[in-house]
């Protein structure tokens, strides 16, 4: 049995195919258990979490010395699953899209409910997306990089704001409350009808997203009465009446972020 420390971009997935397991193995195993009930999500974990790895089983297979023999490895597979959505949350539902991971370049169309779902290596980390909203334009008009295991727990602060940016309420990756993930919590509680906590309680307006920083640093001091920048760094879990990213608004976050 060997102990890992995760690092960014690992999960599960990629750790279980290292030793030829599936990530329901190592997320079941008695020796993470504690693991379990802190990371419900088999491929959602966080740096520094720590997973036991079975040792890998030796498997003998007989050949003949005077013949040819061919040895075939089945490389595990995941699911790499991004909803295509507007700013309304309307699919975008039968746009070409071309997604590469690796060498591997998975073509096709988005579903009706604008959903890309391919199979793509279970240890890979990274990938490219390219979405054409008219067939006749020569370039795509989505075209990004894919971080594939990045996204870290809804209890981080940097969990929270992925899930805010992907889901089409921009703000900082900081791991920090600042003040544009500030304002992404306000136009993400006006979205889904949250009421604001006190440390939130303004009549002001949450500013836009292209507003300058010192606009948004106005609008902070004017929520919170108090320094503009608010030092969050790594744990937030909403215990706090004061604090901006709340139990309701987590629940909330990771039911409509989960269930795509």
């Amino acid at each position: 049995m060997a102990t890992h420390i995760v690092e960014q971009g690992e999960c599960l997935s990629s750790l279980a195919a290292r030793v030829g397991l599936q990530a329901q193995d190592l997320h079941n195993h008695p020796a993470n258990a504690d693991l379990k009930k802190l990371r419900p999500y088999p491929n959602i974990l966080a740096p520094g979490d720590i997973v036991e790895i079975p040792d890998p089983e030796q498997k003998a297979e007989s050949a003949s010395t005077d013949k040819t023999s061919r040895f075939v490895i089945h490389s595990p597979k995941v699911k790499l699953r991004i909803a295509m959505l507007d700013y309304l949350g309307n699919p975008y539902a039968g746009k070409r899209y071309v997604v590469t991971v690796g060498k591997q370049e998975i073509r096709g169309k988005t579903a009706s409910d604008g959903l890309i779902e391919c199979d793509v290596p279970a240890d890979a980390q990274q990938g490219h997306l390219r979405v054409w909203f008219d067939d006749a334009d020569p370039a795509p008009h989505i075209d990004r990089d894919l971080l594939i295991g990045h996204l870290d727990p809804i209890d981080l602060i940097s969990g929270v704001q992925a899930r805010l940016d992907n889901l089409g309420f921009p703000c900082s990756d900081s791991g920090q409350i600042d003040n544009f993930t500030l304002a992404a919590l306000r136009r993400f509680r006006a979205a889904n009808q949250l009421a604001d906590p006190p440390a939130l309680k303004t009549d002001d307006c949450a500013p836009p997203p292209h507003l300058s920083d010192s606009s948004a640093t106005d609008w902070v001091s004017a929520a919170n009465n108090s320094s503009p920048d608010i030092a969050a760094e790594g744990d937030s879990r909403g215990s706090s009446p004061a604090d901006p990213i709340d139990t309701p608004l987590r629940s909330k976050l990771q039911g409509l972020y989960e269930a795509r």
